[in-house]
Formats: structure tokens, sequence, C-alpha cells
């Protein structure tokens, strides 16, 4: 349990190894897609296969992903018709012969130490899962300066306490405010394949959450685990992925994703039912907010107002919505401008919310992305 001051370093030899299945599914990415097949190429540790899964792409991606199979045999590479990231992750998942697993965005980077370290210490250590740490950048990846620290945590108690319950996904409104621990997500780890093959660990049909689900069911049944401060995962922040996208059935995800995650828990760990319960409200309102904020900022050009408005009462009237749409849960909202839109949505004033894109364009402000927009909002 006591921190060290630089990871336990494996002895990898070539008589004796343990290959990274290294699993990205890829769709329209030919602007970032071989910096990132680049960065797994450079990896100090070798032993890799990388399964590239083109999700039905119409750009230059899956040709660009061709010339790293043809030129590196550890790179494969199959086409496949459009399904959605899930289920292009499922089927590199099935694809993999690897000790280990590991997953990657197709805009996304790895630090060149990223799967020495995390094979070094889940080897070292014994454990069935290594964390490391997940950072945003734009165009330059700044280096890490500081030591990183690990700490080896025993116990599926001491795991759920200290790794799952770390995760915003489930902190409960009033704690949203709070910073997390050790600042990791589900593609800075690197999970044995063996744990979920067994207990048979996909990820979701979801349009988000996705990827988290897979991490919270695979730390259900881990009961060794050791972390790293050391940055093992670089997440562009990429306006033209699809985490930035409109959905027209972004509310019944969002339904989905609250049962997905609830049945989880409640087969796997009923005792935490209730403790997660609050957590996933907390998730489930905040991702109504961004619905609304996805209608009214991310919408088609020609959609009406009256769309817009008819979307928005949808929202509203919903009974889960309706139930956690109170004063108090407005209040504890984090942004001033979201906290507007929900006091006037708890207002019924659906035309003056609908109208705010066309108030804020008159007013020449740019609304190029969900946070200008949030900063705009602000100023009225």
């Amino acid at each position: 349990m006591n921190p060290t001051a630089e990871p336990a370093q494996a002895n990898v030899t070539t008589d004796r190894f343990s290959i990274v299945s290294v699993i990205i599914p890829l769709y329209n990415m030919e602007k970032y897609v071989r910096e990132c097949l680049e960065s797994v190429r450079n990896q100090i540790y070798p032993w890799v296969e990388v399964i590239v899964i083109d999700d039905g792409s119409t750009d230059a991606s899956g040709s660009i992903a061709d010339s790293y199979a043809a030129l590196d045999s550890r790179f494969r590479v199959l086409h496949t018709e459009n399904k959605g990231v899930a289920a292009a992750s499922n089927l590199g998942l099935s694809m993999a012969t690897g000790t280990f697993c590991y997953f990657l965005g197709s805009d996304d980077i790895l630090p060149a130490t990223a799967l020495q370290t995390l094979v070094s210490l889940i080897e070292m250590n014994d454990t069935d899962i290594a964390i490391g740490v997940c950072e945003r950048f734009a165009d330059v990846v700044p280096p890490q300066t500081e030591e990183a620290r690990i700490e080896v945590i025993n116990g599926s108690g001491a795991i759920r306490d200290q790794i799952l319950f770390d995760k915003k996904d489930l902190y409960p409104l009033e704690q949203r405010h709070l910073p997390v621990n050790l600042g990791y997500q589900m593609v800075s780890c690197l999970y044995r394949r063996e744990i979920l093959v067994k207990h048979g660990i996909k990820f979701l049909p979801l349009t988000y959450g996705e990827d988290t689900y897979l991490c919270f069911a695979y730390l259900l049944h881990c009961v060794t685990a050791i972390t790293t401060t050391h940055i093992t995962y670089w997440y562009r922040r990429n306006l033209e992925s699809v985490t930035f996208q409109y959905h027209p059935d972004y509310l019944l995800q969002t339904h989905r994703y609250y049962s997905f995650y609830l049945s989880l828990f409640t087969r796997e760990a009923p005792d935490l039912v209730e403790r997660v319960r609050s957590g996933l409200d907390a998730q489930f309102f905040l991702r109504c907010v961004s619905a609304i904020e996805r209608e009214l900022f991310m919408s088609p050009p020609g959609r009406s107002v009256q769309e817009k408005r008819a979307t928005l009462r949808e929202i509203r009237r919903d009974p889960k919505f309706r139930e956690l749409l109170t004063r108090q849960n407005i209040s504890r909202v984090p942004l001033p401008a979201q906290r507007r839109i929900l006091q006037l949505l708890y207002l019924r004033q659906y035309r003056l919310v609908a109208f705010l894109p066309s108030l804020l364009q008159f007013r020449n402000w740019t609304l190029s992305s969900v946070s200008s927009s949030r900063k705009v909002l602000g100023k009225i």
C-alpha cells in the first residue's frame, strides 16, 4: 500500500515475454490516425499485436491503416461495414491473442513508455489490472516532469472504494465539483485478456459510456490492482469525434446507459446498488443537460425552432428527468450557463430556450463548440 518512487521494471526477454493486444476502432480519422499508429509502432515495449478495425470509414483512414500493416507485420487491419465503436471494439477483442489487452482511440496517442510501464507493473506485482493516468492534449504533448508513484491495492473492497468510486461517473451531484484522485480512464489501463474472456466482459452498444462500462465490469472482478501516476494515455480533445456530435436519440441512449449500469451492479455487486444509484442519477441528470446543449448548439443547420422546442419538451416531460429537475439539483450544476438553461426549463420556457442559439448568433457570438457556447451563455 506504500507508494514508491518508481515502478518496478520487468526483465523482459525474447525468450519469455507477454504479447499486448492493442485494439483500435477506426472511423473517418484520416487527420489523426497516422499519428496514433505511429505512437504504437514506436513503443519501447515491442511485443504487441495491433488490431485495427476499420468501421466502414469513407475517408482515407482505412488505406492509411493498410499501409502500416504492409510496413509492420505486428499490425492487422480488418475492414467492416459501419456498426459503431462498441461493435468494432468487441470485434477487435474477439480477434485478440495476447496475454493483455489495451484499447486505443484512433485520434489519440500513447507515450513511448506506456506499454512498458504497464506490463512491468502488472507482471512484477502479479495484479489483475494496471492503471495509469489519462491526460488531455491539444496539438502538442507536454513532457511528464514529475516522478511516477505507484501503489498496490489488494482486496475487492479496497479496489471498489479507491478505484471504482474514484470515477466522476459515480459521484453524487453534490460532489461533482470535487477532484478525482487517480485520473484514470478505461483506455489508460492494461487488462488481462483471460479475465475479460472468462466473465464475458464487452463494450455496450451505446453512443457514449460503452467504454467505462467495460472498465467497471472488469474492476468488479479484480482482487489486486496497481496504480501509477505515470501518464499512459494522451486523449485528444477532438471536436470532430462522436463525443461532440449531435445525436437525435441522446435521451434514449441516456436511459439505456442508466439501465445497463444499474443492471451491472445489481447483478455483480448488489451491496453497492444504493451507493451507485446516487451517482447514476447525477450522471443521468447531467447527460440530459448535454442532450439539451446538443439540441441547441449541435443540431443540423436546417433544424427548426419548433423541432428544438419539441425535443426540449420531451426531455422536460421525461419522468426520470422531471424527478431530478429540482431547484436544489439545478443549484448543484457546476456551470452557470447550464444552470440558466435548466432554470428556464424548470419554468417551462421552451420557446426562449429554443431561441437561444439564434439570439447568440444575432449578437455576433461564434458557437464553434459546446465549451465556447457555455462561455457565451454565461454573459447573457
